[in-house]
């Protein structure tokens, strides 16, 4: 953890205890208070009432008992680089399978293609998870998708209505991004993953300026859940969903996926680079590859570097 993310850290605990601090105590080197979420009254930093902090114990006590059997460790940080960043640290010391890592303020989250991932405080769910999943490396592909299913599974379960999934890493809520999901491959050869997701709770209008892109989240939608909730049920889906990809692959879970598609069926371009194929999604194949109905036939494209947009 780095001094500035150490002193924001300790600057948020004393928040939580007293509700309220001078703007003056804020980090200078850290920038604006309101990117990271946090808002100013009178020249001090407060709290809502209403703000809910993370808690292991309470996010533990959401665990399934067979995930709570699989935990080895539960990390929950007030500030954190990169909660995957973390993780994939640890995993240069050992085994990280069975380790959750959760942030109330994530300052360096990223997505795919290195984009940046908005967290702020206590306003969004930033998770990750170290697993050993017994499958091959070459079968991946698909394993972003079915933790994605777990992400649409474990919120309608609370609730949660409506929400889709974009391939290959995102969940949309009324068009707009609500989440994503960052998968990093620790070793090859006991094929261990981080899986990191993150949604969004709630956001203010200063850090949706900093988005370059239409997002969502749950509370504009009328949706007002318990991050603590939240985060313990969600890591019991996705491991779930990881041990059913262990035992029978991504296939069985392809028609679910694509009744939950957001573009399936609709004319979509796949954009890699300079290099634009457009064409009709036909669906996803049974190891996760986008089927693009083209001009010239039917394409597949895997993940990679490529980005799925709506046709023009």
């Amino acid at each position: 953890m780095s001094d500035l993310t150490q002193q924001i850290a300790e600057f948020l605990e004393q928040l939580i205890e007293h509700r309220h601090l001078p703007v003056s105590l804020w980090p200078q080197d850290a920038g604006s208070h309101e990117q990271y979420g946090l808002r100013c009254v009178d020249g001090s930093i407060v709290l809502g009432a209403d703000l809910e902090v993370l808690e292991a114990s309470a996010v533990q006590a959401n665990l399934s008992a067979t995930v709570a059997d699989w935990l080895q460790q539960l990390d929950v940080y007030r500030a954190l680089g990169s909660t995957n960043a973390y993780l994939m640290d640890r995993a240069q010391q050992g085994s990280v399978d069975g380790w959750i890592c959760l942030a109330d303020l994530q300052i360096q989250g990223r997505g795919r293609r290195g984009r940046r991932w908005m967290s702020p405080f206590a306003q969004n769910l930033a998770m990750s998870l170290g697993i050993t999943v017994g499958a091959s490396p070459a079968t991946l592909g698909g394993l972003s998708l079915a933790v994605g299913l777990a992400a649409v599974d474990c919120l309608d379960s609370m609730g949660v209505r409506n929400v889709q999934l974009k391939w290959p890493n995102d969940l949309l809520l009324a068009g707009g991004k609500l989440g994503g999901i960052l998968l990093e491959l620790v070793s090859a050869a006991k094929v261990q993953v981080v899986i990191g997701i993150g949604l969004n709770l709630e956001l203010s209008e200063v850090v949706r300026g900093e988005v370059d892109q239409v997002v969502a989240d749950l509370s504009s939608h009328g949706y007002r859940v318990s991050r603590n909730v939240l985060a313990g049920k969600l890591a019991s889906s996705i491991v779930d969903y990881v041990r059913q990809f262990e035992r029978g692959g991504f296939a069985p879970m392809r028609e679910a996926y694509e009744a939950h598609h957001a573009f399936q069926g609709r004319p979509c371009r796949i954009v890699s680079g300079h290099d634009e194929v457009i064409g009709v999604v036909v669906g996803v194949s049974e190891t996760g590859a986008l089927i693009l109905e083209t001009g010239t036939g039917r394409r597949s494209f895997v993940s990679g570097d490529v980005s799925l947009r709506e046709a023009n």
